[in-house]
């Protein structure tokens, strides 16, 4: 057998074929590297993040870098907040744990019922980290138990779509309203979508910028205690002007269920003004022009007390350090125990209230009456000094509005609604019956939008759109207590009562109902 010659044979590749193998070889290497670099370091940022919110719970959370991308300070911008939107979670404070849980297990009920679609409502508000945050764990577990009754007495209604309800936790002083927000607008879209958004916080600036972005989502807003003057859909509240990093104009779909405080101060002023001995007024006020509800209620007591008040107003920094915050109280009760004026008007926040009548009292040898706004309905009446009497404006004070002497229309409807709800006691301070109102006005909404179609599902334009008609004494939304309607260019509340309270003797004591 001839052996046959192979004659074939590789030729070696040329100089230049070779750098070009080799340049992609390096290529490829360095790809791949980057890929393994990538996955290594998703795997441990998830793997960072979970374990910075473990104790958050379920939940859609803001991480630090978006907190730092929104303006956020460093200090402000990590994981102990639990900024983000939940279902469930506690958010970090044990006492809200027991709330959530119940709103989690009626949402579960909510998504089980075959026969109802359902629809999703946001309540967007600061949860408190420390004494002196934007609202107290008191006023913030109210709201929600509110928020909760008022979902359970909805789906026991067969009126349109189930409600499912989220909460929008935006920081303890609502530093992470934007990527906050941001998250429920995206909520639009989800197989729950969201079509309302109640609560709104507290009467600050963040507020505002927060009412502004939804109201470009077209979302309705329903205010729960908003009371700042001129914080309502014209845009315009009253001591701030709005520069460069804060709209201006009107604000659509934004609705108030609470009154404002010029007329809290009004009440006030006409209760106060037969009243013997009490004639001269010293002012003190809060520093802070970025919370405009103390800017407003200052204002307000001012104007309403006319010519009694004392010219030079005391003033603090309640947006100081708890350290500094308590040095400028102090100063301020000493300076005010030494006016010769028959009481004192205070413009700010309850949280700082309570420390500034324990110095009143040890600084005083006299009685002294404290005249304030809707906040001071968070005092619980065994803390107040026996020496000092508190008058304050209620929005919604219940002993006023289940006695039929002070509300005869709506008594027993509100004696009802204290009999469903779990614990009468924590109703004291108003929040959960002002969210209790803003959530039925949501849901009134939503139920017209689709005509009580339980298989519907509305859009935010077509609730905000339902909720804008309620402007007439003969189309009135029925809240806890009151009934009342909206004003159609402010978006605030007629036909709402303002009752007048005092703390005295460590009592509280509902003395006079103003109709709205």
């Amino acid at each position: 057998m001839n052996a046959v010659l192979d004659t074939s044979f590789t030729r070696p590749p040329s100089h230049r074929e070779s750098t070009r193998r080799r340049w992609w070889r390096r290529l490829a290497a360095l790809l791949a590297a980057a890929l393994v670099c990538g996955v290594v370091v998703a795997v441990y940022q998830n793997g960072w993040r979970a374990v910075s919110y473990a104790h958050c719970g379920s939940g859609d959370w803001v991480g630090p870098a978006e907190l730092r991308a929104a303006g956020v300070p460093e200090d402000e911008a990590g994981a102990a907040e639990c900024m983000g939107v939940s279902a469930s979670s506690n958010f970090g404070v044990d006492a809200l744990s027991p709330v959530m849980t119940r709103i989690d297990r009626q949402n579960r009920e909510a998504a089980a019922d075959p026969n109802r679609a359902t629809v999703t409502v946001g309540v967007l508000t600061p949860v408190p980290k420390q004494a002196f945050g934007a609202a107290s764990e008191d006023q913030v577990r109210d709201l929600l138990e509110g928020a909760a009754q008022a979902q359970q007495d909805v789906n026991d209604d067969p009126k349109g779509p189930a409600l499912q309800v989220v909460v929008a936790n935006e920081g303890s002083g609502e530093q992470g309203w934007a990527p906050v927000v941001d998250q429920l607008k995206r909520r639009t879209a989800a197989e729950s979508p969201l079509v309302a958004v109640t609560g709104l916080g507290v009467s600050t600036k963040e507020t505002l910028l927060g009412a502004h972005s939804l109201a470009d989502a077209e979302i309705p807003m329903v205010g729960a205690v908003l009371t700042a003057n001129g914080l309502n859909a014209r845009g315009v509240v009253e001591g701030f002007d709005a520069g460069e990093d804060v709209p201006s104009g009107r604000i659509d779909g934004f609705f108030l269920v609470s009154p404002n405080n010029r007329r809290e101060a009004e009440a006030l002023a006409d209760q106060l003004a037969d009243e013997r001995g009490t004639s001269s007024y010293q002012l003190v006020k809060d520093l802070n022009r970025d919370d405009f509800y103390t800017v407003g209620l200052a204002n307000a007591l001012q104007d309403a007390f006319r010519d009694g008040v004392d010219r030079f107003p005391i003033t603090f920094a309640g947006d100081a350090g708890e350290g500094e915050i308590a040095f400028s109280l102090e100063d301020a009760a000493k300076r005010a125990c030494s006016n010769k004026g028959d009481a004192v008007l205070y413009g700010g926040r309850s949280s700082q209230l309570l420390p500034f009548l324990k110095q009143l009292a040890a600084d005083c040898p006299r009685h002294t009456t404290v005249i304030t706004g809707s906040d001071a309905a968070s005092l619980d009446p065994a803390d107040v000094p026996a020496d000092v009497r508190v008058v304050y404006a209620a929005l919604a004070d219940p002993d006023a509005l289940g006695s039929p002497g002070f509300n005869p229309q709506a008594a027993k409807r509100f004696g009802e609604f204290r009999e469903r709800f779990a614990d009468p006691a924590r109703l004291a301070n108003g929040w959960a019956i002002m969210e209790y109102d803003a959530m039925k006005v949501a849901a009134a909404g939503i139920a017209e939008a689709v005509q009580g179609d339980q298989q519907a599902v509305p859009t935010p334009n077509s609730v905000r759109g339902r909720i804008g008609g309620h402007i007439s004494p003969n189309y009135q939304i029925d809240g806890a207590g009151d009934s009342f309607y909206f004003d159609e260019d402010t978006g605030e509340p007629r036909g709402r009562a303002i009752q007048i309270v005092e703390i005295e003797d460590q009592k509280r004591t509902p003395v006079r109902n103003y109709p709205g």
